[in-house]
């Protein structure tokens, strides 16, 4: 064999390889190396994004809890400044409601400074008119010296414990009607008063008072000219009166006790508003104690006001007793607006 023409061959059939693994054999080699290459830059391109997510995911949980942690500061100090605030105003209100009680129960002991002398002149008649005259453990003169201080004291005395209008007359007249009242003998005593009070304005009485007769023979003259018009207790309340030289006072005795005796049995308008409609308990509960308060008889006039809300309002003339729920809160808000 020819070693020219098998070199040929040869290089013929390699070329023809060559030709046919470029043909059929190179690109499918390099199109799966390429795809690999492509495969793996991508894998690597998504752990990079990856990393970058996560960090991004980091910083973005790390800046929302800053971001709790801030607002939840917030939130605190808001209500510890919310907390001071209502405490501020708890003891705002507490020093309103204090100052009005404090303010309330001065006026209430100011009132009360005007009644120790003539209610320590009644009780002390009303004593004298229990007492009998002629007991020998009876101190007469001590007693009737004593109301004698307090009558000139009722006299001279301008403003100050007692009110201008309180007359001479009043003590008697409150001393009697208070026994009267003890007693069930209103209508008895009013009639004896009467009585009294026509004979003072009988010219020879008249004249027999303005004189100077010893104040006992004055008053047995006076008891003897009335009678079995008088009682016991009666001539007790003429001896009394004819020992501080008061017979001529009869009349506006009579005329005061005519008014407490009116205001007694009158009967006072209060109105009882509340948001639902009170239980018979509890409208005998407000009856008695306002009965009690105004020592006198009252009538109930209920309203229902939704608008109260919880609570009542009680009116009486000029007095209001505000326990409702409404008041409270206007009350509170009249605190915070000043």
């Amino acid at each position: 064999m020819n070693l020219n023409a098998t070199i040929l061959g040869q290089a013929i059939a390699f070329v023809l390889f060559v030709l046919f693994c470029m043909k059929y054999v190179w690109p499918p080699l390099m199109a799966a190396i390429e795809k690999r290459q492509k495969e793996i830059a991508d894998g690597l391109a998504s752990a990079e994004r990856a990393h970058k997510d996560l960090d991004l995911a980091k910083a973005s949980a790390t800046d929302q809890l800053k971001k709790a942690k801030a607002e939840a500061q917030v939130i605190i100090e808001q209500a510890n400044k919310r907390r001071s605030q209502i405490l501020d105003e708890a003891k705002a209100e507490a020093e309103q409601e204090r100052t009005k009680i404090v303010a309330q129960a001065q006026a209430e002991i100011e009132a009360e400074r005007n009644v120790p002398v003539k209610s320590c002149v009644s009780k002390l008649l009303s004593w004298l008119l229990l007492a009998p005259r002629r007991s020998s453990n009876v101190p007469w003169m001590k007693l009737l010296t004593a109301t004698s201080w307090i009558n000139l004291s009722l006299n001279c005395k301008e403003g100050g414990l007692m009110s201008e209008f309180i007359t001479v007359a009043r003590p008697y007249a409150k001393a009697a009607f208070d026994f009267a009242v003890e007693h069930q003998s209103v209508e008895r005593w009013q009639d004896m008063l009467a009585f009294a009070a026509e004979v003072t304005k009988n010219e020879q009485m008249a004249e027999l008072l303005s004189g100077a007769l010893a104040p006992e023979t004055l008053a047995e003259s006076f008891i003897a000219v009335c009678g079995e018009q008088l009682d016991e207790n009666g001539q007790n309340l003429i001896r009394v009166m004819a020992e501080n030289g008061r017979l001529n006072a009869l009349p506006d005795v009579l005329e005061q006790f005519i008014h407490l005796r009116a205001v007694s049995e009158a009967t006072a308008e209060v109105d009882v508003i509340s948001a639902a409609a009170l239980s018979e308990q509890q409208l005998a509960k407000i009856s008695a104690a306002m009965e009690k308060r105004l020592s006198r008889k009252v009538k109930l006039n209920c309203k229902i006001d939704k608008s109260v809300m919880a609570g009542v309002i009680i009116r009486a003339g000029d007095m209001v007793i505000d326990g409702s729920v409404r008041g409270r809160l206007e009350r509170l808000a009249d605190v915070l607006q000043s």
